[in-house]
This record gives C-alpha cells, structure tokens and sequence, in this order.
C-alpha cells in the first residue's frame, strides 16, 4: 500500500499578515471588482520549481498503463462524444507545465483570446470534493476575490445575550494529539491560525449540523457561528494565510488555467452526509418511519432549543445543541450523518456495538449517476481508501452483507480516516443494492448491484492510474482520502495531496480536453462573512472555495452566483441530460462564466 502522505513538494510562501481592521463576519456584500483579473497580487510561487510545478508524484506508485484497463476504469473510448482526445493532443503537458495553448487541440485557446471552443471540445470533467472549509477560511486575501478585505462595515460574533462577545469563548483538545486554542485570549474578530498552530496541525473539528448552520447564518447577519458551535467556538473566526497554502501556490504559478469562483456556496445546510447527496442528486435522502431516538426536536419555527454549555472557557457562552438533535427531521429526511444498510458501513452496525435500525434505508431516486448511465456515458466515484474499506468489511463489493469484519495487513491506518458516509452512491439501490434488489452478478464478484459490473466505484488509487493512463471516464467524482477535514487530516498534506492529483491529470493524456472543478462539500462551521442567497428550506449554506482549472478556463475571478448543483448542471448541459430537481436546473452556467465556451 502506497505511502499516506504523498509525494508533493511544498515551497511555504511568507505568511500573509494582518488583514487590517476587519472585526467579524460582515453581512455586507460588496459589488464584486470589475478589474478582477489574474491573481498577480499574490506571491507566486516561481512556476517552474517544484513546489508548485507540474511534476508525476507518483511515478514509482501508478501502475504501467497497461494496467490501468478496463478492471480499474471505464474505457475513455466508450464515452461517445466525451471520449478521450488523442495521446498526441495533451502537447507539452509534461514535467514542465501544462500543455503550451497552440498544443491545446479540440481544447480550443485556453487565454480565451478566441471567444471560446465549443462545449463538445470539453470531454472530461474531474470533480475534486474535498472539506470543511468556508471561503474566507482559505482565499482571505486573494487578489481580486471579495474576501476579507473587502467586508465592508463588520458585524461582530454576537453572544448568548445577543452583544458581541469580548473576546472569544473557546474548547480544550477534542482528544490525544489534537490542538485547540484553549487558554488563548483571541478578540472577537477574524485572526490567523497559524499565530496559534501550525499549519500540519491538527485542530479540533468545528460544528457543521443541519440545523445549527442556519442559527449560525442567522438570517444573514453571519453572526452566531461562534455561539452555535459547541465543538470549537472561537475557533469558526480563524483563517489560514492564503500564499503559504500548497493549492493558492498552484494556482498562482499557473493563472491562465485557473478561474476562482468567490460566490459558490455549497448546497444544503449542514454537514458532509447531507451534501454528498446533493453533489450528486441535488435532493435530501428520505427516511420514512425512522425511530424516534434519532429525529430531531425543533419548535415550530425549526429551531433547536438548546442549554448554555458550561464547559466552555469561559463557561456558558455557547448553546450546546445536541439535547433536540437528530439525524432525521420530523418530516422523514435523514440531513445529518447516518450510515447505509448496505455495505461498507462501520462494523458496529454489525456487531452489535450500534443499533442496525438507525441505518438509511435504500434511496431510490435519481442520481446524475443514472442519467450517465443511460445516455451511454462513463463515469466513476474514486475514494481514497475505498479498496481498504472493502477488505475491512470483508466483502469484494457494495451491498454485500459479509456479518463480520476483519483488518487484514495495512488497512488499520487508512480506515483511522477513511469515511462511510462520505461515498453516497453506497446509499442507492441501483449502484449498492444486492442481487436481491435486481442486482447483476460480475465475474469473479459476490453478486451485487451495477457496481459489480460496472466498476463505478472505485480507490484514488484508480484514479491515479487512469490519468496517467489516459483512460479517464467522462466524468470522474474524486474523493480524497486527505481531503481537508480538521482533526484527523492536516491543511497542508492534504492539499499537498490534491496538487498531485491536479497534476496527475495536468501530465495525463487527456488534458487538453479536461475541466477539473475542485470544491468543498461544506464550511464545515467555518465563519464566512457573504450571505448566502435564499433558495428553500435545505439552503444553501455558506460560501465555499471553487476552483475551475482547465484549458478552457477564463482565468481570474467569477463572482457569478452558484452552489454545488451548478456542477450537476454543467455535466448535464455537456451531455444533454435532464435536470435532475429544481435547484440545479435554476443554476448559473460554469460554461459561460468560469469557462470559455461559445454560446
């Protein structure tokens, strides 16, 4: 098994410095710049040093292309309109940088300079879903993106008796080997981290629940994340300097690829359970008739009523929420974490440890994975640890009911971080049931759901090797095993990690006709100081960083409005499939805005 922390070189930038006298989260929102251009403003990191540029991070990992068949990805070539550009198309995309822009090919001039290629020349998209960090948490100070800098007049975290708080209220370490900002005296204003920890730190997790998330908007004065959030508390102000992140390097060597999105907000409140079913569905799982024990309590006007926690520093300064808490809503929709009835689910499920009941039952309703698969499409999930988790279970796929799970050599490390419920297409019928539900049986495999046939869902390790292969699918959703989430991956492996995953397809075959959109399922109770618009009542929730990185990119900043299920809307654009619910049919065009394709 390859090594966790992957090969990705890191050159640190001098850290950003104050950010002036912004004092909160602000609730204004600013027009966006109308010069917002090229992010020249930041340090950038010299492109053609190894830090930043496009190196193989895993040459001696991958496996010869040969091997990266048709066991490990669905065939480029059987992607219809989105198959593969040819080898000879990906140009000059090797150890120096990305493809020059006359090498582009179908991919048309990625400056733009042309007004646009046709979106038929877009035959790949690569989905990075990373997580728990809100905008202002990462790109504080990027050139030209409406952050910190520009919040205007600032509204302070406001305080059980809805003052502002005078400094702020904070939580001792989660556990072993976490840090916390216990004992600091922080002003109620926004501050960077690393006056406190490092950033290889690990930092306790922050509170990021259905419910509370929208007492943390609070109807958009972005007050009350603090006094929401009975995990962290003041930690939800701090911010992480944007230059000496390894993926702001990335993106400050190679401008003309990159296009940050500053107004994209992720989908439904809440946390990652919730928003991995929206990334792909754009809708809420439904539990009907779920026990009691786990359906939340709010009144009428959908608030949780909640006690002061006296085990804050100091004490009673933030609502501890989890008393009227619950993984469903009194209306039968699971928004908070709640693991499958199929496999793989955490093995206490089956052991007895945890009550079987309190698992999702199949969802049934359309993915964008379905409509794929009926247009004749490829597409993959890749997850980091997938294989790993699979072996844990004891099974050879989804669905599978094995009844007893044994570590077998060098899975423990990898399941300490691996997700259950971070791999949403486990939860559906189609993609996780068994043979009992229709399902089909594949060679060599228990039988199983489409996913035995298929191959759809798959380890990062796959992914790796169908880049460097040129044997992407059409669509490729990416899911780290690093993927960001504080307290049990580190800032700076993780997007060390997700460098060499840009990279590894920046190297590929299939650049040139590739669009890699990199995005975070939640804030993950981070402090953002833009308001999110009104849509319905599951959001959505609070700004997100997005960054397109293409040939076809415009480059710069679009301040045009999306959330996640703009994704949803560009792949079904792209493939002329039906919208799959409201939100994603109403969204702004990627194509138009963050792309460079003709009308």
């Amino acid at each position: 098994m390859r090594s966790l922390v992957r090969g990705a070189l890191i050159l640190l930038l001098p850290a950003v410095g104050s950010l002036g006298t912004f004092t909160g989260c602000s609730s204004s929102t600013p027009s966006p710049s109308s010069d917002a251009g090229e992010p020249d403003g930041t340090t950038p990191a010299d492109s053609g040093s190894d830090a930043t540029g496009i190196v193989d991070a895993h040459a001696d990992s991958s496996p010869d292309a040969s091997d990266a068949g048709e066991s490990d990805a669905a065939d480029a070539g059987d992607a219809g309109e989105g198959g593969p550009a040819d080898a000879g198309d990906a140009g000059d995309a090797g150890e120096g940088g990305p493809a020059d822009a006359g090498d582009a090919g179908e991919g048309g001039s990625p400056d733009g300079g042309d007004g646009g290629a046709e979106l038929a020349s877009l035959q790949h998209v690569v989905i990075i879903y990373l997580e728990n960090h809100s905008f202002d948490n990462l790109f504080a100070s990027w050139p030209g993106a409406d952050g910190l800098a520009d919040a205007g007049l600032a509204v302070a975290q406001v305080g059980p008796d809805g003052g502002p708080y005078g400094t702020l209220p904070e939580y001792g370490p989660s556990g072993a080997g976490i840090e916390s900002l216990e004992g600091a005296s922080i002003a109620n204003a926004a501050f960077d981290l690393t006056a406190y920890f490092q950033e290889g730190a690990l930092t306790n997790d922050l509170l990021h629940r259905f419910y509370q998330e929208q007492a943390q908007i609070n109807g958009g004065k972005m007050d009350s994340y603090v006094l929401w959030n009975d995990e962290s508390a003041g930690q939800s102000l701090g911010y992480w300097p944007t230059s000496s992140l390894p993926m702001p390097q990335w993106m400050s060597a190679h401008p003309t690829y990159v296009t940050l999105l500053d107004h994209f907000f992720h989908a439904a409140f809440g946390g990652s359970f919730l928003n991995h079913f929206w990334l792909i569905a754009a809708q809420s799982p439904t539990f009907p008739d779920a026990p009691a024990a786990i359906v939340a309590t709010p009144n009428d006007a959908g608030q949780l009523v909640s006690p002061l926690d006296t085990t804050t520093s100091p004490p009673s300064e933030v609502y501890n929420s989890s008393n009227a808490d619950g993984q469903v809503t009194p209306d039968g929709y699971a928004v908070n974490t709640t693991y499958s009835v199929n496999e793989p689910h955490p093995p206490a499920f089956d052991t007895g440890s945890s009550n079987p009941t309190h698992l999702l039952p199949q969802q049934t309703f359309t993915t964008i994975a379905d409509e794929l698969d009926g247009a004749d499409v490829s597409w993959a999930w890749y997850a980091g640890g997938w294989n790993d988790a699979l072996a844990y279970a004891g099974v050879a796929s989804v669905g599978t009911d094995a009844g007893s799970e044994t570590i077998l050599g060098g899975t423990a490390e990898v399941l300490n971080i691996f997700e259950y419920h971070h791999q949403p297409f486990v939860y559906f019928k189609n993609w996780g049931g068994t043979a009992a539900d229709g399902g089909v049986a594949g060679p060599g495999t228990v039988p199983n759901g489409k996913w035995a046939v298929n191959h759809n869902l798959q380890d990062e390790e796959d992914f790796i090797a169908a880049a460097a292969a040129g044997k992407l699918p059409a669509v490729s959703f990416v899911k780290p095993l690093f993927d960001e989430h504080p307290n049990y991956t580190t800032e700076t492996d993780s997007e060390s990690n997700t460098v060499s995953l840009i990279n590894d397809v920046v190297n590929g075959p299939q650049w040139s006709s590739t669009a890699i959109i990199i995005t975070y399922d939640e804030n993950g109770g981070f402090c953002d100081h833009v308001p999110p618009p009104t849509t319905d009542k599951w959001g959505p929730g609070t700004r997100v960083p997005a960054i397109v990185i293409s040939p076809f990119a415009k480059g710069g900043v679009d301040s045009t409005p999306y959330d996640t299920t703009a994704i949803l809307k560009l792949i079904e654009k792209r493939w002329s499939l039906n919208a799959l619910a409201t939100r994603d049919a109403a969204q702004n065009d990627l194509s138009a805005h963050a792309l460079n394709f003709a009308p």
